[in-house]
């Protein structure tokens, strides 16, 4: 066995285990049992907290929601009144939070109550009401700088934007908006020529309405239905050939037949999937 220097011993120095070993094992054919006290040593592990927006730590970091868009989307609802667009604004909302997307609605009749607190008649929604265009324009214009504020300063992933936007020149002030902002835009149409399914829309869901709280059935439907002429004239649905550069879902006939075109990411198949698979219409369960 290998001898330790005279300095090895004043230091108190060993020599290292794997040599020892290797060299009285070669050199005595026997394997060298003798103790070699080595020194055990741990590096602490350091907790090191990643700081939040205000620079404090943030120790629950699995509460965190992750980021499942490469950039803020923007859906867009298209339609007659009466065609469902805002049970599908609900009902998608609601879906894409519960799957981790922070999304929220923007119905573009909630920003118009407000800023009118009584409803008088379809005459309002008349396409020669100059005065009704323009107050109809605010409301849109107030929706989207929430929609913008939502997206880049809250923290939202997804906004819904709930109106009627049956013109390609309203479509084309969206896209311009979104691209100025830096948002995909998905559009969500619903077509829908059967008399039945808008007369049982009307009266389960729209006679509920703010706008229908001092009238009767007969007089809110009949309103309604003039309502609904009133963008008739005007109503110009997503093409195949003149659309085909959009990202969109057209569900026709209450989900009787789909078209789908140019679904671009994730999120959106997620759409897509999702909005196959539910009933447009809401339904009594027994």
């Amino acid at each position: 066995m290998k001898r330790r220097s005279p300095s090895e011993q004043r230091h108190g120095k060993l020599p290292r285990v794997g040599a020892a070993a290797t060299s009285g094992s070669s050199q005595d054919g026997m394997e060298d049992k003798s103790p070699n006290p080595r020194e055990l040593t741990q590096n602490p592990l350091k907790k090191i907290w990643m700081p939040n927006k205000n620079g404090l730590p943030e120790k629950h970091i699995s509460h965190r929601r992750v980021c499942m868009t490469n950039c803020p989307t923007l859906i867009v609802t298209v339609g007659l009144p009466a065609r469902g667009k805002t049970y599908i604004s609900k009902k998608l909302t609601r879906y894409l939070n519960w799957i981790g997307v922070p999304t929220r609605e923007f119905n573009v009749g909630q920003y118009r109550r407000e800023f009118m607190k009584i409803y008088k008649s379809f005459e309002f929604f008349r396409p020669d009401n100059e005065e009704g265009l323009k107050i109809r324009r605010q409301c849109a214009s107030a929706a989207l700088n929430d929609v913008r504020q939502y997206l880049t300063e809250e923290g939202g992933q997804v906004a819904v934007f709930d109106a009627t936007n049956t013109t390609r020149e309203r479509r084309g002030t969206i896209i311009q908006f979104a691209e100025q902002n830096g948002f995909k835009v998905f559009f969500v149409e619903s077509v829908c020529e059967d008399p039945e399914v808008i007369q049982e829309n009307i009266v389960q869901v729209k006679l509920g309405s703010p706008d229908y709280t001092n009238c009767n059935t007969e007089e809110a439907v009949e309103d309604f239905m003039k309502r609904i002429k009133c963008y008739e004239n005007s109503y110009e649905t997503l093409d195949e050939v003149s659309d085909r550069e959009l990202s969109y879902i057209k569900i026709i006939d209450v989900g009787q037949r789909y078209l789908v075109n140019r679904v671009l990411d994730h999120i959106q198949s997620r759409i897509v999937y999702y909005l196959m698979n539910i009933h447009i219409t809401p339904r009594s369960i027994y």
